[in-house]
């Protein structure tokens, strides 16, 4: 399972998945598909600031097996 906490959130949030995908890349897309964010070497339970407006927005995650999984994240101002 893979989750993101906090969720919405108004600043940072972190991914949670299994520790087996080891460093991942995360890429946070806006709703038009667009890349507005990335992490290289991102790894499990690390906090992510994006300083993103408020908005709807894709998770993208993709470790070096293979695996890519995609999550709905929510930004909102405080």
């Amino acid at each position: 399972h893979i989750y993101i906490y906090p969720n919405p959130t108004a600043s940072s949030f972190s991914v949670i998945y299994p520790e087996g995908w080891g460093y991942t890349n995360l890429v946070i897309m806006d709703v038009t598909g667009r890349s507005v964010f990335e992490k290289l070497n991102y790894r499990t339970g690390e906090e992510v600031v994006p300083q993103l407006p408020p908005g709807n927005y894709i998770v993208r995650l993709r470790s070096a097996n293979g695996n890519v999984i995609e999550k709905r994240l929510v930004m909102y101002n405080e």
